[in-house]
């Protein structure tokens, strides 16, 4: 968020309050001057991160899908104004002969920013308290002898990769650095946000569909035959993610008047294609 909209966040919240009655407890306990990590000018690219408005025609115009996409954005915008959430960690390590094993786990102390997060209902509440109190581990010294009362060993084999959902696959163009060895080109898809931008990856997703190059099956994504033959036809390096970080790396460049210029870019370009089909 660029923080010249700083100045906006009490007219937002008490927009929010008066859309929706409910919220205004919430919003009563929020630090309306904290200024969150969100708020950097530096950060801000093609557009500043989805908000809510200062309208205030209510939510009873909405319908169930609309309403769910305007709760997960405003209770986004509202929980940066919360306190940190804190727990307790802890860890217990046991050793059986050369063997360790060990249990997490964790203890919510301060709800903290989850307390914005967590819908009107019983049912998601409770989910929400049972993630955050994960497993609460029996109280042990250090040294302390146990009792190993039994072993079982697993036989098990390895399942192949899930396909992805439109979702999944969103968040693995995101970190696709992950994936890669170099370094340096690591660290500059991490810099570039992956493959794609988040103004960009639903249409890239779409575009592949309207190619045929993917098909829905319930929510999974499928390659067709023709996806497969492309990919059997280009060459490595234009499947390879590096080439994407080598072109972020470069456009970024240009965008910042270093290095070369737009024509030399492209001029770079049509030399490597024609080197691959020599």
């Amino acid at each position: 968020m660029p923080l010249s909209q700083f100045n906006d966040v009490s007219t937002i919240l008490q927009a929010l309050c008066k859309n929706d009655a409910s919220l205004c407890d919430l919003i009563a306990q929020a630090n309306h001057k904290q200024k969150s990590r969100v708020w950097n000018d530096k950060k801000v690219t093609a557009h500043h991160a989805i908000i809510p408005t200062q309208a205030t025609p209510g939510i009873n115009r909405l319908n169930v899908k609309e309403l769910n996409i305007y709760n997960l954005i405003r209770r986004r915008y509202i929980a940066q104004f919360f306190p940190d959430f804190e727990y307790d960690q802890s860890t217990i390590i046991v050793t059986i002969d050369t063997d360790q094993f060990k249990a997490s786990g964790r203890i919510a102390r301060v709800k903290g920013w989850k307390q914005a997060l967590e819908t009107e209902s019983r049912q998601s509440f409770s989910k929400s308290k049972g993630e955050d109190n994960k497993q609460e581990l029996p109280a042990v010294k250090k040294g302390e002898q146990l009792l190993c009362d039994h072993l079982k060993l697993l036989d098990k084999l390895t399942q192949p990769p899930k396909h992805y959902t439109e979702g999944t696959l969103i968040k693995a163009m995101e970190t696709i650095g992950t994936q890669v060895t170099d370094k340096v080109m690591k660290k500059i898809l991490r810099e570039t946000a992956g493959l794609g931008t988040q103004a960009t990856r639903a249409n890239i997703i779409q575009t592949l569909f309207q190619r045929k190059f993917i098909i829905a099956e319930k929510k999974l994504l499928k390659a067709t035959q023709l996806r497969f033959d492309l990919i059997d036809a280009v060459p490595d390096t234009i499947k390879d993610p590096l080439l994407t970080a080598q072109w972020e790396q470069q456009l970024d460049g240009i965008a910042n008047n270093k290095g070369q210029d737009i024509n030399g870019f492209l001029q770079q370009q049509t030399l490597k294609i024609l080197e691959t089909e020599l």
